[in-house]
């Protein structure tokens, strides 16, 4: 069972790199043999490889035995391949002997890029400051294999040491226990590492009673290749302990692996003073905990800006927003044709006079709320509200062809939810209103003026008409002008009203709207 664990461990640090490689690799002759002669078995093939290294991926990440950042491998391997085989096309090379040539080709290149030559230089070099400590595969005093996912995910500190048959070494062990509170309460995991017998190392755990892991690097797996043993240096005459030995070494890393803190002595009279360890354990845990506290106030300085983007959304429509955050000003703008829908409340002064203005205010709440809503699924800005009048345009500030029709859409949309609230707003307490809705379309200025408390406005003689269209509109229904009427055409259902006087204008012709086709 021992055996079949330590295999499945093996072969997941150590293969899944490289098939997913070959993956990569051969995806060129894929992409050329459906180039050719396209066939769903050779999507089906092409789909595969995609899938396998996307797995890997997952599991490389989840298992932390990746030798390179996935992102640089996938790039690297993506325009390696793609060139190669742009390069094939436009050399006119239609066989499929030289795509399995570039394809091997490919597949070299790539494994050396990617695995070769990283782990080479990480074995020439042995572990170095700020690099990514490097997979492992250790026993635990039962012979089990551990690897990183089986260690605590935060920070860990190793110390590899030679045996319990080495006094300098069990008295670093000591102070390193005596120390160990204080590096658990920097959020520092204890490990030790040690090529003895795994009898050895269970005589160690049985003599401290504390968290922590015990390791044992078989046949110096591990420290062998990361430069962490001295050949020769314990003498044959030591029994059944080996002539090479490990050099004493404190490794810190932290959560994502990478290498914090490295000391290594090669004298092994020689031990890195705990107190010095502690000292700068702290220091990289200050540091850590300054680089939390500006990335948490870097992350709520962010929240404040997005709160205060939205109410600025709120208050100004976005292309507005947009231009006033950028250049710090906004000028008004003329536009040639827009749609105006203003609606009030029938009677509203006298409701008003006979509830509290809390239920005032909420009544007004439900109607407006749900207005809202329905304008932002059509696209439409809102103007303002003043009292019990509510005032739409469309067409602004954005450009739409579409803005008469879009208002219409939304007027018989405020009638559909005045007949919800009839029903909904008695069973809470609230009042319920008759809403007429009166619509123009012509010319405006619209934007922002003055320095302070902006607000998105319009002017111009079409405001005035949209305005005298909603007064002289009747309670549930939508009274339209001549204008609108010409933008909307044959689609609209109409009940014409002749021509109607209005307040400082000339008389007008008026429509009620009673649908759309």
């Amino acid at each position: 069972m021992k055996l079949a664990q330590r295999l499945k461990e093996r072969i997941k640090s150590g293969l899944i790199m490289p098939v997913m490689l070959l993956c990569y690799a051969t995806s060129p002759l894929l992409l050329l043999w459906l180039y050719f002669q396209f066939s769903w078995s050779g999507l089906g093939f092409l789909l595969l490889n995609c899938l396998f290294p996307a797995y890997a991926a997952w599991n490389s990440h989840k298992q932390h035995t990746e030798t390179l950042a996935m992102q640089k491998s996938l790039i690297l391997v993506l325009v390696s391949g793609f060139t190669l085989l742009t390069l094939s096309i436009l050399d006119n090379v239609y066989h499929y002997a030289d795509p399995v040539s570039i394809t091997a080709f490919h597949l070299v290149m790539v494994y050396l890029l990617t695995m070769v030559l990283p782990k080479l230089r990480l074995e020439l070099t042995g572990l170095e400051e700020g690099n990514q400590f490097p997979a492992f595969v250790f026993d635990d005093p039962d012979g089990n294999p551990i690897t990183r996912k089986q260690l605590a995910k935060g920070p860990v500190l190793f110390y590899f040491f030679r045996g319990n048959w080495c006094p300098f070494c069990t008295t670093q062990i000591a102070m390193l226990m005596h120390h160990y509170k204080q590096i658990q309460d920097e959020g520092i995991h204890l490990a030790f590492v040690s090529t003895q017998p795994h009898e050895e190392m269970k005589k160690l755990a049985a003599k401290y009673d504390v968290e922590c892991d015990y390791l044992v690097d078989v046949a110096f797996a591990f420290s062998s290749k990361y430069k962490l043993v001295h050949e020769g240096a314990v003498l044959p005459g030591l029994g059944r302990f080996g002539q090479d030995t490990l050099f004493p070494t404190l490794v810190l890393i932290d959560h994502s692996d990478k290498v914090l803190m490295l000391q290594r002595s090669d004298n092994f009279r020689l031990r890195p003073d705990p107190d010095q360890v502690l000292e700068r354990i702290q220091r990289l845990g200050k540091n850590a905990w300054l680089d939390k506290l500006i990335k948490e106030r870097t992350r709520q300085l962010c929240l404040e800006k997005e709160k205060s983007e939205q109410i600025i959304l709120n208050i100004l429509p976005e292309h507005t927003a947009i231009e006033l955050k950028e250049k710090g000003k906004t000028e008004a703008r003329f536009y040639e044709c827009a749609t105006l829908l203003f609606s009030d409340f029938v009677g509203f002064t006298r409701i008003a006079s006979s509830v509290t203005p809390q239920i005032l205010v909420d009544s007004l709440n439900a109607y407006f709320e749900r207005y809202d809503r329905a304008i932002g699924e059509l696209g439409l800005e809102k103007i303002k509200t003043i009292g019990d009048a509510y005032m739409v345009a469309g067409g602004l500030p954005v450009r739409d062809p579409q803005h008469a029709q879009k208002c219409a859409q939304f007027a018989f949309k405020m009638l559909e939810i005045g007949e919800q609230l009839k029903l909904e707003n008695p069973t809470k307490g609230l009042c319920v209103f008759d809403i007429r809705i009166g619509i123009h379309s012509g010319p405006v200025m619209a934007g922002v003026v003055g320095e302070r408390k902006f607000s998105y406005d319009i002017w111009g003689n079409t405001v005035n008409l949209a305005a005298r269209m909603e007064s002289a509109s009747a309670a549930g229904r939508i009274n339209i002008s001549q204008a609108t009427l010409d933008l909307l055409g044959d689609k609209a259902i109409t009940e014409a009203r002749g021509a109607l006087e209005v307040k400082n204008h000339q008389p007008q012709q008026m429509y009620f709207l009673n649908g759309m086709n």
